[in-house]
């Protein structure tokens, strides 16, 4: 497995636990957590050289996508 394929896997994992915990009526702070968990990972997996090494930049990585 490649590390985009590992943030992509990542992602959807996040996703998913953050779909159940809206389900289930969670405190919106976890649901918020999971959200942003799943958006930087997305934008990692996005940003990171197919066949490379692990995105560098941790916490900024999804500001950097949308830019």
């Amino acid at each position: 497995m490649t590390w985009r394929e590992a943030y992509l896997q990542q992602a959807w994992s996040d996703f998913r636990v953050y779909q159940a915990l809206n389900v289930n009526g969670c405190a919106l702070c976890h649901q918020l957590r999971y959200l942003q968990m799943t958006t930087e990972k997305l934008a990692k997996g996005f940003q990171c050289p197919v066949g490379g090494g692990p995105y560098r930049k941790t916490h900024f990585a999804f500001v950097k996508f949308l830019q």
